[in-house]
């Protein structure tokens, strides 16, 4: 039966396999006194029943080799052996340790080949093994061949590989890059060869530095995912590293959102997989104009430059992406009219121009829009009326229209009632004037009506109660008379 005594004969037998230099480190490490006294040694708290949870003998200038009798801790979760000079293999039986959480035996004299039972280690995080002399090749283990079962996956757990600086030849299993929890990998200055992986994961993490070296030597790649993290770049020329991905021919998805890179978008972006079908960059520090180059990604489908602080005009080229079903520039800082051009995006189903500084008219080329879900040009300066032909092409909306916080004037026309699909239309603080149209009525899937802070005048239409779903109505600082229609009471889902 395994418990404390086991483990400390576990831990007397590590001992006699190392040597040390005078004074001795292991001083305390004495049959005669429990094993959790010892120094580098720690134990739970579940009295009588301690075991042995921890085992910190790093920088201690040991010498010798690590006993396979490590794997009697049976309750160890924390192994920490570096800066010694540890020599020999890693004994196989280290993957008995079911509960080991970490281990790092960097800055040793470790050789031979890493053992295979390491992938056994099913609670591992960190697994840390950098400037030894391990040989041989990365052990397809380590990851698992193929893919990660969902129930089971090996080193499902692990957040830190490091095997930098050994001698390690032949490639790094792609299973390797296929272990989701991943967030720190370092295989650098081994031998390794072979092909970096077609696909870069590591979106959503606290991922920081600046954008990794060498992208221009990974002319596979298909998918370089690092958006939302914490990745730095600064300067004008702190976007140069997307000129590097010119020779990554196969590229169809890149993302890069929602970090701290700064900068100015390079005129070469256009030199980008002619394959490339997503582009992410919003949520970022990216200033300076919209290159017209962008026009030649003719493969896109969605291009979103959003919370950024580009400023300068929309270039019409934008007009030339002709399979672009999504289009996000908003919250940024662009001026000038909305180019015509963008009316030739016939497959465009979500749209955002908001929170910009545009003016002028609503582009009379916007009625040719055809499959379009979602519109919002919020928060701009746009002014003139809301063109009836305009309304009239986008009976496809099922989601948005958004038109407020700009200088529309003049009358709402009726044909909002082709609107029938949309969930939320919004058309406050503008300069809207006349009748609420009685015809709104027809917009049977509106949950949300806004429509405030502007000059309708005339009577509530009593009609708005067949909107059922509708659960928001905002009508306040107009021009009404009359009262509030009764009918209004039907309205069971409006929130008061």
């Amino acid at each position: 039966m395994l418990n404390i005594d086991t483990d400390k004969e576990a831990l007397m037998l590590f001992k006699s396999s190392v040597s040390f230099n005078p004074p001795n480190p292991l001083s305390t490490w004495a049959q005669s006194s429990s094993p959790c006294n010892w120094t580098g040694v720690v134990c739970n708290n579940n009295k009588p029943g301690q075991r042995v949870v921890g085992l910190n003998l790093s920088g201690f200038g040991l010498h010798g080799s690590i006993s396979p009798h490590i794997s009697d801790l049976s309750f160890l979760q924390s192994l920490e052996l570096q800066n010694k000079f540890f020599t020999g293999p890693i004994p196989d039986e280290i993957g008995n340790l079911s509960r080991l959480r970490l281990l790092n035996t960097s800055f040793n004299l470790i050789q031979d080949l890493l053992p295979p039972k390491l992938s056994q280690l099913s609670s591992l995080e960190t697994l840390d093994l950098m400037s030894n002399r391990i040989t041989g090749k990365v052990p397809e283990q380590l990851g698992h061949r193929g893919a990660i079962p969902s129930d089971l996956g090996r080193l499902r757990k692990l957040t830190e590989l490091d095997i930098t600086i050994n001698n390690l030849t032949g490639p790094v299993p792609p299973s390797i890059y296929n272990l989701t929890s991943l967030v720190r990998l370092a295989v650098a200055s081994s031998l390794l060869s072979g092909e970096i992986p077609y696909d870069i994961r590591t979106a959503h993490n606290f991922l920081g530095g600046t954008v990794t070296p060498g992208l221009g030597n990974l002319p596979f790649l298909r998918m370089n995912n690092t958006g939302f993290n914490n990745i730095v770049s600064s300067g004008h020329n702190g976007l140069s590293f997307l000129s590097s991905l010119i020779n990554s021919t196969k590229l169809t998805y890149l993302a890069i959102d929602c970090n701290l890179l700064e900068g100015v978008i390079p005129d070469s972006i256009g030199n980008l997989s002619n394959v490339i079908l997503k582009l992410y960059m919003g949520g970022n520090r990216i200033y300076g104009e919209i290159p017209t180059s962008v026009g030649r990604l003719s493969s896109l489908t969605l291009l979103n430059l959003s919370s950024n602080s580009l400023s300068g005009e929309i270039p019409p080229q934008i007009g030339e992406l002709q399979e672009l079903q999504m289009l996000g520039l908003g919250k940024n800082r662009l001026s000038g009219v909305i180019p015509n051009a963008l009316g030739n995006l016939r497959k465009l189903n979500d749209v955002d121009l908001s929170g910009n500084f545009l003016f002028a008219y609503i582009p009379s080329s916007f009625r040719d829009f055809e499959n379009l879900l979602s519109m919002d040009l919020s928060n701009n300066r746009l002014n003139g009326s809301i063109p009836e032909e305009f309304l009239l092409n986008l009976a496809s909306l099922s989601t948005v229209l958004n038109l407020s916080n700009n200088y529309l004037r003049g009358l709402l026309p009726k044909e909002i009632k082709v609107l029938e699909n949309v969930v939320i239309i919004d058309l406050s603080n503008n300069l809207l004037s006349g009748d609420v149209p009685i015809l709104i009525k027809n917009c049977k899937s509106l949950e949300a009506l806004f429509m405030a802070h502007n000059r309708f005048s005339g009577p509530i239409p009593s009609t708005l109660e067949q909107l059922k779903g509708l659960e928001v109505l905002d009508l306040s600082s107009n021009q009404l008379s009359g009262s509030i229609p009764d009918e209004l009471q039907n309205l069971k889902a409006l929130k008061c």
